[in-house]
Order: C-alpha cells, then sequence, then structure tokens
C-alpha cells in the first residue's frame, strides 16, 4: 500500500523490511502518537531521507505493517479453522482464543488499528474485503462441517461483534480481558446457534 512500490533490489527490501519491523518494536514501547519518522528512522539505521524513499510518512508505515497484519489473522483463522473439532461451539472457542493469542504477540496491531485511528487511512474497500474474507471462511465451516445455516449478514455480524469486543478486551488489558473474552465466546455462540 505503499505510494513509494515495491523495492526490487534485496537491500533495499532488507531496508524497507528493517523499517517495519523497527515501526511494529516501536509501537511495544511508545504510544502510536509520540513516535515519528525521525524516531523510526534512527533506530532503524537509516537516513530520514532513506526512510522517505520507502514511505511517504508515518501513516504509510502503519499501513504496511496493517496490511501484513490482516493477511497473518487470516493464516491465524484457516489455523484454527483447520481440522475441526466434534462441536461447534469449541471451534467459536478455538477462534476466539487465536484471535486472542494474535493480539497478544503483535500489541502494535491493536494500538494502530483502534488506539492509534488510522484504520481509517487504509481504503475501506481493504478492510471490509478483509472482513468478508473472514466471514466467508468461518461461515464455510460452520455450514459445512456442522450443517449450521449461517447467512452471509450473520457471518458478517459475527466479525464485527468480534472485532468490537476483541478490542474492548485488550483495550486496558495487553493480556486480554478474561471476562470480556468469555461473554465474546459466549455471544457468538448463542448468536450462531453453535450450542
Amino acid at each position: 500500500m505503499s505510494s513509494r512500490g515495491t523495492p526490487r533490489q534485496e537491500r533495499s527490501r532488507a531496508k524497507r523490511e528493517q523499517i517495519l519491523a523497527t515501526t511494529a518494536a516501536l509501537l511495544i514501547e511508545l504510544p502510536y502518537h509520540e513516535i515519528s519518522t525521525k524516531l523510526i528512522a534512527e533506530r532503524s539505521g537509516v537516513a530520514v531521507g532513506s526512510l522517505y524513499r520507502y514511505f511517504a510518512d508515518k501513516t504509510e508505515i502503519a499501513n504496511a505493517l496493517l496490511l501484513r497484519w490482516l493477511d497473518r489473522m487470516t493464516a491465524v483463522l484457516d489455523g484454527a479453522l483447520a481440522d475441526p473439532p466434534a462441536r461447534a461451539s469449541r471451534l467459536v472457542d478455538r477462534v476466539v482464543d487465536a484471535y486472542a493469542d494474535f493480539y497478544r504477540s503483535e500489541p502494535g496491531f491493536h494500538q494502530v488499528w483502534f488506539v492509534g485511528g488510522t484504520a481509517t487511512h487504509l481504503p475501506r474497500d481493504v478492510s471490509d474485503a478483509h472482513d468478508e474474507l473472514i466471514a466467508s471462511h468461518f461461515r464455510a465451516v460452520l455450514t459445512q462441517r456442522y450443517g449450521i445455516a449461517v447467512s452471509v449478514r450473520q457471518s458478517r455480524v459475527a466479525v464485527t461483534v468480534g472485532d468490537k469486543l476483541l478490542n474492548e478486551a485488550f483495550r486496558d488489558d495487553p493480556a486480554g480481558d478474561p471476562a470480556i473474552l468469555a461473554e465474546l465466546k459466549l455471544v457468538l455462540r448463542r448468536y450462531l446457534r453453535t450450542d
């Protein structure tokens, strides 16, 4: 999603990756609004001018990280859906646990997506397409493996509710509020009629 394009040379790709990795590390240390391109460049070991060859600004760096994290979230879901358990309710719990583990392992994601407010800088069609992909994968398993008639609308609502409650669970607790995570599981199991 960079306006600068993806570098072709290995050294340039490595530098771009270093900038992204450094930014992800900084997001663990500092609030998003305290991170500047100057700090990112300094910690990355690149000149500020070099950073601007890869990214126009901090928002573009954050968006590149978001796209990477969204891809990873799809892989997390696919892993949770693989080899489904005997009961659909256990699958719902497994999916919530997998996303909670993702949030714990990538604290920068939560900060950028929800707290930093940069999600509005990703084109809406990108985040909508991601949500649609998640909803369709989950719906397919519920329908094909368990015979639960879940509509497209229901699967989209489930993803929206999941996003909101995961946000709440991790808003003030980097480990995730266990009570909210338990409520999320209960809400989804009842809404999707998996019990």
